[in-house]
């Protein structure tokens, strides 16, 4: 019975009281988890940024396009109002 106990015990200490393997092992797997995470966070962003590159290069083409209308609408909308103006004047 005595035995028991002390091998009781002695296996308590053991699990309390990791060995250097154990913690070498721990720490292993810690860094190899640490890698995995910052490969993957790498991935994600290579692929993000593969997306995010053409759809901002073709936002920037929007843009233009869209200053190119406005500005061609505003010089149609003078080029009416003097159309305008001069039925107006010749009409007077």
């Amino acid at each position: 019975m005595t035995r028991a106990v002390m091998v009781f015990r002695e296996g308590m200490r053991a699990e309390r009281n990791p060995t250097r393997q154990q913690e070498e092992a721990r720490e292993r797997s810690a860094a190899d988890k640490r890698a995995a995470l910052e490969a993957m966070t790498n991935t994600i962003e290579t692929e993000l940024q593969s997306v995010i590159d053409p759809v901002s290069h073709h936002a920037g083409d929007m843009v233009k396009t869209a200053d190119g209308m406005g500005a061609s609408a505003l010089r149609t909308g003078e080029a009416v109002t003097g159309a305008d103006r001069g039925e107006r004047g010749g009409a007077a």
